[in-house]
């Protein structure tokens, strides 16, 4: 089999709700990878056939507990536009949470392995 028909590397891990942009960008490509991101873009004409298997490709590469975010989306599109709109507010808020507590952080008595340790739990 020619390295151009092998699939077996073009897949993308299930999508657990950890590292979005990760996964989004990886996604994308299986998805131009297949002629696909189309239906997610709108760009190009679609047909119903590659609409349907953009759609299952997004939905099947989801792990249950993510199911809930695309449950009741109608198209490729719509489900990455929930699963986007989800994970990058969940981004956002996670920055500025790490923002502010970085800016509050002191140094105390410990010792600097102590204290680097402690940064790293909230990572």
């Amino acid at each position: 089999m020619s390295p151009r028909n092998d699939d077996s590397k073009l897949k993308v891990e299930a999508f657990d709700g950890s590292n979005y942009a990760l996964w989004s960008y990886k996604m994308k490509m299986y998805l131009m990878s297949k002629g696909l991101w189309g239906a997610v873009s709108g760009e190009g004409d679609v047909t119903a056939v590659k609409e349907q298997q953009a759609h299952a490709a997004i939905v099947l590469n989801l792990k249950d507990s993510q199911l809930m975010h695309v449950i009741d989306a109608a198209t490729a599109k719509d489900a990455w536009a929930k699963l986007e709109n989800f994970h990058r507010t969940q981004d956002m808020a996670n920055r500025l949470w790490l923002k502010e507590k970085f800016a509050s952080f002191k140094y105390t008595a410990s010792s600097i392995k102590d204290h680097v340790m402690e940064l790293r739990r909230w990572c």
